[in-house]
């Protein structure tokens, strides 16, 4: 977790350098998913358990989620945007985390732009 705080706080600098005003960081919510269940599409059984890991992770209704990604996943990226989307209705933006973690500062900028 101290990896991911060091990689939030330049994002959060290019986040206030582009006029936003992040809010206080909250607590990192990780949910681990067999990945079986990538592997053969179970979309449901992930998308329970994400939203089941964010109910016990958050106490108050979420204004906002920001996800890293672990891989280029298109089964976990679709069902994490059709489950923030439209089941429960959370402003989001997914990113990978690998590319995340490079801490440059012009892939911050593209990243920063989906937040508008």
């Amino acid at each position: 977790m101290n990896g991911l705080r060091h990689a939030l706080e330049p994002f959060r600098k290019a986040l206030v350098q582009y006029g936003l005003e992040p809010g206080q960081l909250e607590k990192p919510c990780v949910v681990n998913l067999n990945p079986k269940l990538l592997l053969n599409k179970e979309t449901q059984e992930i998308r329970e358990q994400i939203k089941s890991g964010l109910i016990k992770a958050f106490e108050k209704p979420l204004l906002f989620l920001f996800v890293l990604l672990p891989n280029k996943s298109a089964v976990l990226y679709n069902t994490i945007k059709l489950l923030l989307d439209c089941s429960i209705s959370v402003p989001n933006v997914c990113c990978i985390s690998s590319k995340f973690a490079r801490l440059d500062i012009y892939y911050f900028a593209n990243v920063v732009m989906k937040f508008n």
